[in-house]
């Protein structure tokens, strides 16, 4: 997904009057929309800044980067295209069959056209999809060409059309339902049911020598319920339905994030990482009721006492930390 790009910077030229107003610059959105026959309009050096940047905008965009050309060597470029196209055709047709008027379009800046647009950027990876929202300027007051990563798609090692949709839903409040084959449905559910049926005779045969034996193992279910502990509190389920990225590398060199900024979306490694704590927390429960009381001497039951229950404070603490730090909003009110 990481891409070097490189290569001369071309000066836009202007095309549109900067000093139109809403109504005429969303005007002239629909009119390129029409000219493209599909729901992903194509911007350039010549009218990005004039429908991005430049205010007032009375519409939403959904901004995509990418730089399909061979010779940048982006071989997941081509294929997010199209599942961005798609996603976005199936936008236009949900407001269409809902009958909505629409203020929010996707658009597209190749490399090619859009060299100066990416310098502007200072990118030097693709693909990058973010969200601008006609209720407030790009940037959040500081440079227009600065995206907040809260607005930015974060790009999972496998993307889907699914999983871009799922964060189009989260952004703009509108259900969007991908069309799919249920061929392959079909064909994992008869290998699924004749996987089982062929593995039942087996666990009769084994059953008294193997399998009771291992079901009554204290150690298995202690690190069963272990292990189901960590995925209740680490939103593993989460991640998997939003095919959550592990982390987020910042293609400008701002750093890699492993905790999402805001609340509605989070990291697989946030996840682990907080579900460890979690679990870390108690088991020093467990050691200060269970374990410390066994120790030998009253000398080593009060340090082994104490120390679990030091060990589960700062645990904690580290714990609430990173929830309010996730939702700002919890530390105000207590």
């Amino acid at each position: 997904m990481a891409l070097l790009l490189t290569g001369a910077f071309c000066k836009k030229s202007a095309v549109y009057d900067s000093s139109d107003g809403a109504i005429e610059r969303l005007e002239n959105l629909k009119v390129l929309a029409a000219q493209a026959g599909s729901a992903m309009i194509e911007l350039d050096d010549s009218n990005f800044e004039y429908f991005a940047i430049d205010k007032p905008r009375d519409y939403n965009l959904f901004i995509f980067l990418t730089a399909n050309n061979p010779r940048y060597k982006c071989t997941v470029c081509p294929e997010t295209a199209a599942q961005i196209t798609a996603v976005a055709q199936e936008y236009s047709n949900t407001m269409d069959r809902g009958g909505s008027a629409r203020d929010t379009f996707f658009v597209k800046v190749d490399f090619e056209k859009g060299a100066y647009v990416f310098q502007k950027y200072q990118l030097q990876t693709v693909p990058i999809l973010f969200y601008v929202s006609k209720r407030e300027s790009m940037g959040d007051g500081k440079s227009a060409y600065d995206i907040p990563i809260r607005e930015r798609y974060a790009f999972p090692e496998s993307t889907s059309a699914d999983t871009i949709a799922e964060w189009i839903t989260f952004k703009t409040g509108v259900s969007l339902v991908m069309p799919k084959s249920m061929v392959m449905v079909y064909v994992m559910t008869i290998l699924c049911f004749g996987g089982v049926a062929a593995l039942v005779p087996s666990v009769i045969n084994s059953l008294d020598t193997f399998w009771l034996p291992l079901v009554q193992s204290k150690t298995l279910w202690v690190v069963v319920c272990s292990l189901v502990y960590l995925c209740s509190v680490s939103g593993i389920m989460f991640d998997i339905i939003r095919d959550a990225p592990w982390y987020y590398n910042d293609p400008r060199g701002g750093g890699t994030y492993f905790f999402y900024p805001d609340a509605n979306q989070q990291f697989v490694l946030e996840g682990f990482i907080v579900g460890g704590l979690n679990v870390a927390c108690a088991v020093a429960l467990i050691w200060t009721a269970k374990g410390a009381p066994k120790l030998k001497t009253a000398e080593q039951r009060l340090i082994g006492v104490l120390g679990g229950m030091l060990t589960f404070c700062a645990l904690f603490w580290q714990v609430r930390h990173l929830y309010i730090k996730k939702n700002k909003w919890y530390g105000k009110n207590i």
